[in-house]
């Protein structure tokens, strides 16, 4: 596709260094049909259709859509999506987890959406960096999710809330109950505030002294909760596949 230049208008709420993320987690694909849901304004999707991607963008606010040359499909990500079974051998769901009401039903319908093989690649807000947890300690919600009030906003004014945070773990159990196979994370977007890792030192020593503690009586923290990566950068990404 011949590569089309972003119009001035809002670029949509992820912004590069997430759509670099989402990128690199579907590199290696050698192309195919692609679900970009939710697609926003349409930039990651130009950027994979300049990939060999055959794309199709979804998203309930139809108005954010800038590239009217390119296929795209109004509709709520809550509700099962107007496409027959194994239509797709990519989707990619980028930045959109804290908005869902049901992440396990979308998962379920993502993956009936899928040819066998296919792959979904997620990016989510990664809870576990330091300065998001040091958000927690003071106000007791993780960084990009504020206290929601609820001022009677309709469906589509909702978009504009992130309110439901997910950690990377929990994120890897609602993809393997939905049926998938995890085959690889990554960390990336933004770096966290660096001067914070040697916190992170004492994160992991801690980590291995409970871990040691309990073993043979569950409840273990798995090492990737305080990696490095972890807990400095500010987005993680699952490819996981059918």
């Amino acid at each position: 596709m011949e590569k089309t230049e972003a119009k001035p208008l809002a670029r949509g709420w992820s912004g590069q260094p997430i759509w670099d993320l989402a990128l690199k987690l579907v590199a290696e694909m050698p192309g195919g049909r692609l679900l970009d849901a939710p697609s926003g304004g349409g930039y990651l999707s130009v950027q994979l259709a300049e990939r060999g991607f055959q794309v199709v963008g979804v998203d309930m606010i139809a108005e954010l859509w800038q590239f009217p040359e390119m296929p795209f499909v109004c509709a709520d990500l809550d509700s099962p999506l107007p496409f027959a079974p194994d239509s797709f051998d990519v989707i990619l769901h980028v930045g959109g987890l804290g908005y869902m009401e049901n992440p396990s039903a979308l998962f379920r319908d993502f993956y009936r959406l899928l040819r066998p093989g296919g792959v979904l690649g997620v990016t989510a807000d990664n809870i576990f960096t330091l300065e998001s947890r040091l958000r927690f300690l003071l106000n007791g919600t993780f960084r990009w999710y504020p206290h929601c009030e609820y001022h009677g906003e309709d469906k589509a004014g909702l978009h504009l809330i992130n309110r439901d945070p997910i950690r990377l773990t929990t994120l890897l159990f609602l993809l393997q109950r939905a049926g998938f196979q995890i085959e690889k994370v990554e960390f990336g977007g933004k770096r966290g505030f660096a001067p914070l890792l040697p916190l992170g030192w004492l994160l992991r020593g801690l980590t291995t002294l409970h871990n040691g503690l309990r073993q043979g009586k569950g409840s273990l923290t798995p090492p990737l909760v305080n990696s490095r990566d972890a807990l400095l950068f500010r987005q993680v990404g699952v490819l996981a596949r059918k």
